[in-house]
Formats: C-alpha cells, sequence, structure tokens
C-alpha cells in the first residue's frame, strides 16, 4: 500500500467524525482489494516478464507495466500495510469511543437503517397526515388548557374581589365587636357602682338622718328646732317651738309608716308649724301656740295642751307596739296620761323649766324608738336576704 492511499485513508477517517462507521470499513475493503491484485501481480512475475506483463495488461485493461520488486521491499510494504491497518482501526476505536452513536452495522442514532431505500410517497403522506394529526390535537389540547388557565384567572380575580370584601367586613366587625365591648364594659361598672350605691341606701336610715334629735343641752332640738324655754335666761320664740313640734308629728308620722300601723286613738294633721291632731272620732287639737303671753295662754293654751297631751298618748301607743313587735324593749321614760317620768307636758300654768324637761323626755323616747325602728328594719331586710338566697 503506498504512502498516498494511507494519507487518503487517514484524510477521509479524520473528515468522518460526523459520519457513520460504513465509510471506514469500505476504505479497508479497497486497500485489501489493491495488495490483493498486487500480491497476484507478483506471482505473475515470478512465472516470466512475459506473463506477467501479458496478465496486466489485459487484466487491466490500461497497458500499464509495473516495476518489479525484490522480496525485502514486499516485506517491507506488507508490513507497513499492517500497520497503518492496526493504526486505521485504533483510529476508529477512538471515533467509536467519542461518539457512541456511531455503528458499524450502519444504523443511525435513532435506529434506522441508513442503507435502507427512502420511504415511498403515499408512506411519507400517511406520516404526515399523523403528524398533522397529532398537531392538531396538540393545539386543541393547548386551546383546552388557555381556556382552563383563562377560567382559572377569572375564578381567582373573584375570589381576590370577596376576599377583599371579607376583611373590610371582618374590620368592620371588629371595629364594631371592640364598641360593643366597650359599651359592655361601661355597663358592667355602671351596674356595679349601682349596686353598691344600693347597698349603701339599704345600709342608709333615712329617717335617722331626716330627724336629727339632740337632748344633751338643757333644751332639747330636733332638725335644729328648740322645744322649751328657760324665760328669762333663754327664751325660744314660739314659732320655733312651733315648726319643733310639726317636725315631732312628722316624726310619728313616718315611725307608723314604717311599722305599717295605724292608731285607734289619734290622727295627725301635719301642716308644719301649724300641724293638728284629731282625737278620734274627730276633735281636733292644735300643736302649735299662739303667743306667750299669761292672756293669751289662759285663752288658747288649753287646746295646746290638749294637743300635746294627746302626742304625748300617741307616742305611747307607739311605744307598746313596739315592744309587742321587739321584746326587751323599754323606752326610757315612762309615760301615764299627760305625763312623762311625772312631768306633765302641758304648758297652763307650769313652770317653765318643767314643761321643758318633759319635752325633752319625750323627745329622749322619740330618739330611742326610732333607734328601735332602724334595727326592726335591718332585721327585716336580712330576713328578706335570707329567703331570696333560699
Amino acid at each position: 500500500m503506498s504512502s498516498n492511499e494511507v494519507a487518503a485513508v487517514e484524510s477521509s477517517s479524520s473528515n468522518s467524525d460526523a459520519q457513520d462507521g460504513t465509510s471506514v470499513h469500505q476504505s479497508l475493503r479497497s486497500v485489501m482489494y489493491s495488495q490483493d491484485c498486487k500480491e497476484q501481480n507478483q506471482s505473475g512475475d515470478q512465472s516470466g516478464p512475459s506473463d506477467t506483463h501479458d496478465s496486466i495488461a489485459s487484466g487491466s485493461g490500461h497497458g500499464v507495466e509495473l516495476p518489479s520488486m525484490s522480496l525485502e521491499e514486499e516485506a517491507l510494504q506488507r508490513e507497513a500495510l499492517v500497520n497503518e491497518i492496526r493504526l486505521v482501526e485504533r483510529k476508529l476505536e477512538e471515533l467509536q469511543s467519542q461518539n457512541p452513536q456511531v455503528s458499524t452495522a450502519g444504523n443511525d442514532a435513532n435506529g434506522h437503517n441508513l442503507n435502507q431505500e427512502p420511504e415511498s410517497v403515499h408512506e411519507l403522506a400517511i406520516r404526515e397526515q399523523q403528524l398533522m394529526d397529532q398537531v392538531q390535537a396538540a393545539q386543541a389540547e393547548y386551546d383546552k388548557v388557555m381556556a382552563d388557565l383563562s377560567k382559572a384567572r377569572e375564578e381567582d380575580e373573584a375570589l381576590r374581589r370577596n376576599e377583599a370584601i371579607y376583611w373590610r367586613e371582618y374590620r368592620e366587625a371588629e371595629v364594631t365587636l371592640l364598641k360593643q365591648r366597650d359599651d359592655l364594659e361601661a355597663l358592667v361598672q355602671k351596674q356595679k357602682y349601682n349596686v353598691e350605691f344600693l347597698e349603701q341606701l339599704r345600709h342608709t336610715n333615712v329617717v335617722n338622718d331626716l330627724f336629727y334629735i339632740t337632748t344633751a343641752g338643757s333644751i332639747a332640738s330636733i332638725n335644729g328646732f328648740r322645744l322649751g324655754s328657760l324665760a328669762p335666761e333663754e327664751q325660744v320664740p314660739v314659732e320655733e317651738i312651733n315648726a319643733g313640734l310639726g317636725q315631732v308629728a312628722r316624726l310619728l308620722s313616718v315611725i307608723m309608716n314604717q311599722l305599717g300601723m295605724s292608731s285607734t286613738k289619734y290622727e295627725l294633721g301635719l301642716r308644719g308649724p301649724y300641724s293638728t291632731i284629731v282625737e278620734k272620732p274627730d276633735t281636733v287639737f292644735p300643736l302649735f301656740s299662739t303667743g306667750n303671753s299669761l292672756f293669751t295662754s289662759m285663752l288658747g293654751t288649753n287646746k295646746f295642751d290638749k294637743g300635746l297631751a294627746c302626742l304625748l298618748g300617741l307616742l305611747a301607743e307607739i311605744q307598746f307596739e313596739v315592744s309587742k313587735r321587739r321584746k326587751g324593749f323599754r323606752p326610757p321614760y315612762s309615760i301615764e296620761g299627760d305625763c312623762i317620768q311625772s312631768l306633765s307636758v302641758k304648758r297652763r300654768f307650769k313652770d317653765s323649766k318643767d314643761w321643758t324637761r318633759a319635752l325633752r323626755f319625750m323627745l329622749t323616747n322619740a330618739k330611742h324608738l326610732l333607734a328601735e325602728i332602724i334595727k326592726l328594719q335591718g332585721l327585716k331586710q336580712l330576713t328578706e336576704r335570707e329567703q331570696s338566697a333560699q
């Protein structure tokens, strides 16, 4: 094999990196065929130069004479040819290792036979129609996916709008809830205050606050109005005495209402400083005086004294009712007729000091009676609470 032929094989093998192994094998076959031809020519030379010339001329048909070669040259050429074949085989192995898709079987990477004849026009048309059907199916699937995507986007937008509405309503409801909680807390605090205030009112005796009685001094007083006169040492106006007696009449009326009782003998006419008392059935006596002179006392004090006696009698009747309801109650001063602790409450022809002492004893009994009424009210409220708790 000549150097030009080896160069042609190497050039074809180096340029076939992107081709398959079939061309390499064909080059090897052509080289082997040339070598066989040379061996046949050499065997013909041994038989005779004329025979060889004839055979070559007849076999090749070109009339080219080949030079004669020695045995050593033929051996060297054969060894060089073997080396070149081995070099080509190694080159082929390297190409196959670098490109696994290259195959000596004549097939491409998809398994199609390269030596196979191309498909017919009909088969190509059928395959084209199949590909078109696949494209149409893919397009239909794409349109469906896009429609679903558009629908999903519309639903997502609707959900976003609904979510915005929900959060707006949620914030409004939360604000309303906080406001209602504040209102409820205010109502709870107000109720708590009202309950505490009601409890204070229950423990507060209005009667005791309305009627303030003092008996510590020489002249007793009710709500600041003095009852009695220590003339000439301490002269008290008649108007003040009349106002004080009106307060005493109101006190006895309140106590009777608290006890839920009514007198069988007397009835009060509450008119402030001009109050009266009725001795049943219809005798009316004044609880106020008209003057301090002796002449006036002789003319009008008789009815006034009768009124004071009736007032003392009503006090005695109330004391008796309280003693029945609360055992052990005893007023500090005893009452008999128009006298209290042996001192008459009548003003006519009486010493002013004794009359003043009698009125002070009457107010002292009224004060103790008021304290007892407060105790009875407390017991009543306690009983009612116990019953409501049960």
